[in-house]
Protein backbone atom coordinates (compact mmCIF):
# COMPACT_ATOMS: atom_id res chain seq x y z
CA UNK A 1 0.00 0.00 0.00
CA UNK A 2 1.27 3.50 -0.79
CA UNK A 3 1.90 5.71 2.26
CA UNK A 4 1.00 9.35 2.67
CA UNK A 5 3.60 11.73 4.07
CA UNK A 6 2.35 15.09 5.28
CA UNK A 7 4.83 17.97 5.49
CA UNK A 8 4.22 20.91 7.79
CA UNK A 9 5.83 24.34 8.16
CA UNK A 10 6.76 24.15 11.84
CA UNK A 11 3.39 23.10 13.26
CA UNK A 12 3.57 19.31 12.82
CA UNK A 13 3.34 18.53 16.53
CA UNK A 14 0.31 20.81 16.94
CA UNK A 15 -1.35 19.17 13.91
CA UNK A 16 -0.73 15.70 15.35
CA UNK A 17 -2.46 16.67 18.60
CA UNK A 18 -5.41 17.99 16.60
CA UNK A 19 -5.60 14.79 14.52
CA UNK A 20 -5.42 12.64 17.67
CA UNK A 21 -8.52 14.45 18.96
CA UNK A 22 -10.32 14.43 15.60
CA UNK A 23 -9.71 10.80 14.64
CA UNK A 24 -9.02 9.09 17.96
CA UNK A 25 -5.59 8.18 16.64
CA UNK A 26 -2.23 7.97 18.33
CA UNK A 27 1.25 9.25 17.54
CA UNK A 28 3.40 6.15 18.07
CA UNK A 29 6.78 7.60 17.11
CA UNK A 30 8.20 11.11 17.03
CA UNK A 31 11.78 12.31 16.61
CA UNK A 32 13.10 15.83 16.29
CA UNK A 33 15.74 17.38 14.04
CA UNK A 34 17.81 17.92 17.19
CA UNK A 35 17.96 14.12 17.64
CA UNK A 36 19.85 13.80 14.35
CA UNK A 37 23.32 12.37 14.94
CA UNK A 38 26.23 14.57 13.85
CA UNK A 39 24.04 17.08 12.01
CA UNK A 40 24.50 20.81 11.98
CA UNK A 41 20.93 21.81 12.76
CA UNK A 42 20.18 25.51 13.42
CA UNK A 43 19.10 26.05 17.03
CA UNK A 44 15.62 27.29 15.96
CA UNK A 45 14.96 24.01 14.09
CA UNK A 46 16.17 21.51 16.71
CA UNK A 47 12.74 21.08 18.32
CA UNK A 48 10.88 20.65 15.02
CA UNK A 49 9.52 17.20 14.12
CA UNK A 50 11.83 15.31 11.77
CA UNK A 51 9.55 12.27 11.55
CA UNK A 52 6.37 11.02 13.21
CA UNK A 53 4.07 8.03 12.73
CA UNK A 54 0.38 8.72 13.36
CA UNK A 55 -2.00 5.75 13.47
CA UNK A 56 -5.75 5.52 13.19
CA UNK A 57 -6.48 1.83 13.58
CA UNK A 58 -4.07 0.02 11.27
CA UNK A 59 -3.62 3.00 8.95
CA UNK A 60 -0.41 5.01 9.33
CA UNK A 61 0.18 8.56 8.15
CA UNK A 62 3.75 9.79 8.37
CA UNK A 63 4.43 13.45 9.15
CA UNK A 64 7.27 15.95 9.57
CA UNK A 65 8.14 19.62 9.65
CA UNK A 66 9.57 20.11 6.16
CA UNK A 67 12.86 22.02 6.15
CA UNK A 68 11.82 23.84 2.95
CA UNK A 69 9.03 26.36 2.46
CA UNK A 70 5.68 24.71 1.81
CA UNK A 71 2.39 26.09 0.62
CA UNK A 72 -0.98 24.43 1.11
CA UNK A 73 -1.41 21.74 -1.52
CA UNK A 74 2.26 20.98 -2.14
CA UNK A 75 2.99 19.52 1.27
CA UNK A 76 1.75 15.96 0.68
CA UNK A 77 4.11 13.26 -0.56
CA UNK A 78 3.31 9.79 -1.87
CA UNK A 79 5.61 7.06 -0.59
CA UNK A 80 5.45 3.76 -2.52
CA UNK A 81 6.24 0.50 -0.75
CA UNK A 82 9.65 -0.74 -1.93
CA UNK A 83 11.38 -3.95 -0.93
CA UNK A 84 14.82 -3.32 -2.42
CA UNK A 85 17.21 -0.47 -3.11
CA UNK A 86 17.20 -1.48 -6.78
CA UNK A 87 13.43 -0.94 -6.96
CA UNK A 88 13.90 2.56 -5.51
CA UNK A 89 16.68 3.38 -7.99
CA UNK A 90 14.61 2.16 -10.95
CA UNK A 91 11.60 4.29 -9.94
CA UNK A 92 13.88 7.29 -9.30
CA UNK A 93 15.41 7.07 -12.77
CA UNK A 94 11.96 7.17 -14.37
CA UNK A 95 10.45 9.87 -12.14
CA UNK A 96 13.44 12.25 -12.18
CA UNK A 97 12.98 13.07 -15.89
CA UNK A 98 11.84 16.71 -16.02
CA UNK A 99 11.33 16.61 -12.23
CA UNK A 100 12.31 19.10 -9.52
CA UNK A 101 14.59 17.13 -7.21
CA UNK A 102 14.27 18.40 -3.64
CA UNK A 103 16.58 15.84 -1.98
CA UNK A 104 18.99 13.74 -4.04
CA UNK A 105 18.68 9.98 -3.79
CA UNK A 106 21.34 8.83 -1.32
CA UNK A 107 21.86 6.78 1.86
CA UNK A 108 21.28 8.61 5.14
CA UNK A 109 21.22 7.80 8.83
CA UNK A 110 17.56 6.67 8.84
CA UNK A 111 17.37 5.01 5.44
CA UNK A 112 19.37 2.69 3.24
CA UNK A 113 18.41 5.08 0.44
CA UNK A 114 16.19 8.18 0.41
CA UNK A 115 15.20 10.96 -1.97
CA UNK A 116 12.32 13.33 -2.74
CA UNK A 117 11.20 14.98 -5.94
CA UNK A 118 8.24 16.61 -7.64
CA UNK A 119 7.60 14.86 -10.94
CA UNK A 120 6.75 16.58 -14.21
CA UNK A 121 3.04 16.18 -13.37
CA UNK A 122 3.37 18.06 -10.07
CA UNK A 123 3.20 15.00 -7.77
CA UNK A 124 5.57 14.90 -4.77
CA UNK A 125 7.31 11.54 -4.29
CA UNK A 126 9.33 10.27 -1.34
CA UNK A 127 11.32 7.18 -2.29
CA UNK A 128 13.10 5.23 0.40
CA UNK A 129 14.01 1.98 2.10
CA UNK A 130 14.05 2.49 5.87
CA UNK A 131 16.94 1.09 7.87
CA UNK A 132 15.87 -1.75 10.10
CA UNK A 133 16.16 -0.93 13.80
CA UNK A 134 19.02 -2.50 15.70
CA UNK A 135 18.28 -4.79 18.61
CA UNK A 136 18.62 -2.90 21.90
CA UNK A 137 17.68 -5.73 24.21
CA UNK A 138 19.49 -5.97 27.52
CA UNK A 139 20.75 -8.94 29.53
CA UNK A 140 17.34 -9.00 31.24
CA UNK A 141 15.85 -10.05 27.89
CA UNK A 142 18.06 -13.11 27.51
CA UNK A 143 15.72 -15.19 29.64
CA UNK A 144 12.66 -14.30 27.56
CA UNK A 145 9.83 -12.01 28.65
CA UNK A 146 10.89 -8.53 29.80
CA UNK A 147 8.05 -6.04 30.22
CA UNK A 148 10.54 -3.15 30.54
CA UNK A 149 12.25 -3.71 27.19
CA UNK A 150 11.92 -0.84 24.69
CA UNK A 151 13.48 -2.64 21.71
CA UNK A 152 11.65 -2.11 18.41
CA UNK A 153 13.58 -4.67 16.38
CA UNK A 154 11.03 -6.66 14.33
CA UNK A 155 12.52 -10.03 15.32
CA UNK A 156 12.62 -9.37 19.08
CA UNK A 157 9.81 -10.89 21.08
CA UNK A 158 10.95 -10.30 24.66
CA UNK A 159 7.97 -8.01 25.38
CA UNK A 160 5.47 -10.70 24.37
CA UNK A 161 4.05 -12.50 27.37
CA UNK A 162 4.79 -16.22 27.30
CA UNK A 163 1.89 -18.39 26.17
CA UNK A 164 0.61 -20.76 28.81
Amino acid sequence: MFQQYLMFSGDCEEALKTYEKAFGGKTTFLCRYGDTPDAKIPEEQKNLVMHANFYVGDACIMCADYPYKTTPGDNVFVMPPFKTVDEVKKAWEVLKEDAKITEDLAPCFFAEIYGTLRDKYGINWMLMIEKKPECTCTEKCASGYNSDCTCTHPECHCTEKPKK
